[in-house]
């Protein structure tokens, strides 16, 4: 269930569609087709199953088949008409319109299953959805006619895997991926990834002994908070994501940790909203005892993502307004759908001192929505590299073999109008970090003993501003 990336939740908002809403037979009614504007979608609902598809040029493939429950924490339905559908799951809003009658449905447009079939749903999905072929320079017509001979209908599935995985990768975009049975896919990063995950370990913790009076955690270090010099503020927030309190003891080894994690929020009704009010309530007990301090650090060098809803509740404690955080509009075929606007409120506890946002290339994803929420805060100064330029949600698909896929099918933009896809966002202040994960840990832990760099010069501006 654990999820690295920033996930669209649309499979699971649709669970609420029935039961939230009382039709009667004056009244639009939920049962019927239904296609998103954007997206790739279609869902048929009647009164026993919500049947959702992914749609692209020359047919659909089935996503999943989900039984009506009541989800009301997760999804909202702000519009319903006989021919149109407005749905709210976390940040963003989703449009639908009844297919008409006389259209063959999915269920009787779904593509064989081979190899052939599976790469053309591939790359009509990426062609209809992906957001970011101009910033990243990819002509992707250029990349079919160079990957599509490569297979026949005669080609094993360890060789599909390859073809596409290679495919996708020269897109070079952290929310594009391709997973597959076990014993199909081969990953030698997995090794890699364990050296770098026990290194970022040592990095944090070395960071946190040196400057924090003492040391507050949650959740195992996805959050740590302290003072530094006793009236400098710290937050270091690892993770946006792996943030719920299901009251499990901290006494327990962080593998039986996150084992009684992840059973409770495979058993939780909406994991979401469990995340963001165990971390708000979290936030709001941080502030209160950083109220006082003379500036704040807020550290996200070593978070990879998760909700782009925490980062909002972060930047809602340093605001006494209501303010734009960003926009953010989806690929729909050859043009794009209308914006959505993304706002933070202001909480009761908010801080007006100068925030220093310590920033890396691993800042990615919802830590980077939360840097480019930032921009339009005052008195915040950015200090470290550009982030990782990576900031759509993932738009998760299936191919017709039962394969999950993933990619960007967004373009998010500060305040005025700035698109920071594959670029990311320039600091104020700029540290010449490595790019490569594992090679940032090395540099970090190498300087960590005549000081950190990041934490030292926030400390000297936030003294001498």
């Amino acid at each position: 269930m654990k999820k690295k990336y920033k996930y669209i939740v649309f499979a699971v908002g649709l669970l609420i569609l029935k039961s939230n809403y009382s039709c009667h037979d004056s009244e639009p009614k939920l049962s019927g087709i239904w296609s998103s504007v954007g997206y790739g979608k279609q869902m048929i609902i009647t009164d026993s199953t919500i049947t959702l598809y992914d749609t692209f040029s020359g047919g659909c493939a089935l996503f999943a088949e989900i039984p009506p429950k009541d989800f009301n924490n997760i999804s909202e339905i702000l519009n319903l008409t006989h021919n149109s559908l407005k749905l709210k799951v976390g940040l963003t809003v989703y449009e639908f319109t009844r297919t008409n009658s006389e259209i063959p449905p999915c269920s009787k447009q779904l593509i064989k299953n081979d190899p052939l079939s599976n790469f053309d749903a591939l790359w009509n999905t990426f062609n209809e959805n992906y957001s970011s072929f101009d910033v990243r320079n990819i002509n992707w017509g250029k990349i079919k006619e160079r990957y599509r001979p490569m297979l026949s209908v005669e080609s094993s599935d360890v060789k599909l895997y390859s073809v596409l995985s290679q495919m996708i990768s020269e897109l070079n975009d952290g929310h594009v991926f391709l997973d597959a049975p076990d014993s199909i896919k081969n990953d030698p990063a997995v090794k890699d990834d364990n050296r770098i995950g026990d290194l970022r370990k040592m990095v944090i913790s070395q960071i946190d002994s040196t400057y924090i009076d003492k040391v507050n955690n949650y959740n195992k270090g996805n959050l740590i908070w302290g003072t530094i010099d006793k009236n400098i503020g710290y937050i270091q927030i690892n993770n946006f994501e792996d943030l719920a309190n299901y009251n499990i003891s901290d006494s327990l080894s962080e593998d039986e940790f996150w084992e009684e994690y992840w059973k409770a929020a495979e058993n939780s009704k909406s994991y979401t909203q469990d995340v963001l009010v165990s971390f708000d309530k979290q936030m709001s007990s941080i502030m209160e005892h950083l109220k006082s301090t003379e500036f704040c650090i807020i550290d996200v060098r070593f978070n990879n993502g998760g909700f782009d809803q925490a980062g909002l509740i972060v930047l809602s404690y340093f605001t006494n307004q209501r303010i734009l955080a960003y926009t953010k509009k989806a690929k729909n075929g050859t043009d794009f759908t209308q914006k959505q606007a993304i706002y933070i409120d202001p909480k009761p506890i908010n801080y007006s001192n100068p925030i220093y946002i310590l920033t890396s290339h691993q800042t990615a994803s919802a830590s980077e929505t939360f840097v480019l929420g930032s921009l339009n805060l005052p008195k915040v100064k950015r200090i470290g590299s550009s982030t990782a330029g990576v900031f759509s949600n993932v738009l998760d698909k299936r191919l017709p073999n039962g394969w999950h896929y993933g990619l960007s099918n967004e373009i998010y933009e500060s305040p005025d109008h700035k698109n920071y896809e594959m670029v990311g966002i320039k600091p104020d202040y700029i540290i010449d970090y490595e790019k490569s994960g594992f090679l940032f840990y090395k540099q970090l832990n190498n300087e960590i003993e005549t000081g950190d760099v990041a934490i030292e010069k926030a400390v000297f501006f936030g003294k001498n501003q």
